[in-house]
């Protein structure tokens, strides 16, 4: 029996060490981005994966980089550069650089997706500049870039201020022919990474961009939000600060050649500053009215830029295609439709609360 137990104690701990070592000698890859190299025809391709230092126990990523003309060719490179088995099964972001996202980036998703060691879940992204940088810049209070900007997204789409754009998303806005997909745009900075903007993609390629407040109202264009903030200037002088907690919009086909937006937000004001007396309800209805208008041309100028570029990220055309029949859809061009056809916003805006404080 207690030979037994012996073999029993010594297999575990053989055991033990043996998983330990395999873990150890594991690249589980978590972040790869996509740069356009100086090589003809090639790719740079850079993969990052966190390893804890059994000197100093500290965590931090480590990134190596190759040149290839295909995700499955840099495979075979990058495990010829580290002692580390390298597997993707971790990944959770693909990123990439400005020059490759405007050239066209499917085949790069339709090689991530053919790849059943990564998730649908993982994110996309695109960088301002390279995605080699985001990847490899040290910064002094993150060890890890992919965990960054990947918890950033994470929290921004919890708080429901950007939508979630993963793999399987942009995979699903590409081949429905009534919306075009978008990504973050993320930007090193000297002690952080931040989130620029948006690409706005024409089928895979990117065309257009937007930033700050534009972002806001991309999204209140493209679905219902929960809560925001919009800074209002107005022609007046005054200057507004509103938080919103319910933003609804209504899209409708108008005579098979034009559409109709309906917004409506409700909110409350958090800074103010002019001249009107907002404990007064006329007052403050007029403060609304000039509100909305503002509201309303920036949103057209919006969807005016997107038009020019021919992109339809919010989805004029599922709408337009669902009012017409199957054979009427398939008839059309819609991308010269939609360059040319008339979008009609209309905005409505109900102050809940006036706050405390008038600046």
């Amino acid at each position: 029996m207690k030979r037994l137990l012996f073999l029993m104690i010594i297999t575990s701990f053989l055991t033990a060490c043996t998983e330990k070592k395999i873990v150890d000698e594991l690249g589980l890859i978590n972040g790869v981005s996509y740069d356009r190299s100086d090589e003809e025809n090639q790719y740079l391709i850079t993969v990052s994966f966190p390893k804890v230092s059994e000197k100093t126990s500290e965590y931090k990523s480590k990134v190596i980089t190759t040149n290839a003309r295909s995700s499955k060719e840099a495979k075979m490179k990058l495990k010829q550069k580290t002692n580390f088995n390298l597997v993707s099964g971790q990944a959770r972001l693909a990123i990439f650089g400005e020059e490759v996202a405007k050239e066209g980036i499917y085949d790069i998703v339709e090689s991530l997706l053919r790849d059943p060691s990564i998730g649908a879940r993982v994110h996309l992204a695109v960088a301002s500049g390279t995605g080699n940088e985001i990847l490899t810049k040290k910064f002094i209070d993150e060890p890890d870039n992919v965990f960054y900007i990947f918890s950033l997204l994470e929290k921004a789409q919890s708080q429901n201020s950007i939508p979630s754009i993963n793999l399987y998303e942009f995979t699903r806005d590409y081949y429905d022919d009534g919306i075009d997909p978008i990504l973050p745009i993320f930007k090193p900075l000297e002690n952080e990474i931040k989130l620029e903007g948006f690409a706005i993609f024409d089928e895979d390629h990117c065309v257009t961009k937007v930033h700050g407040q534009e972002i806001q109202l991309l999204f209140i264009l493209k679905k219902n939000i929960k809560n925001g903030n919009l800074f209002f200037e107005l022609d007046s002088g005054e200057k507004v600060m509103l938080s919103y907690f319910k933003s609804k919009r209504e899209l409708q086909v108008k005579n098979n050649d034009g559409m109709k937006v309906n917004i409506h937000i409700e909110g409350q004001i958090q800074e103010y500053d002019g001249k009107k007396d907002l404990t007064d309800r006329k007052q403050l209805k007029e403060l609304e009215r000039e509100m909305s208008d503002y509201l309303n041309d920036k949103f057209t100028a919006l969807i005016g830029v997107l038009q020019e570029n021919q992109t339809d990220p919010i989805g004029f055309g599922q709408y337009f295609r669902n009012d017409n029949t199957y054979k009427d859809w398939k008839d059309i061009n819609w991308n010269e439709v939609y360059k040319n056809m008339s979008i009609d916003v209309k905005s409505s805006i109900k102050i809940t609360d006036i706050g405390k404080v008038k600046n």
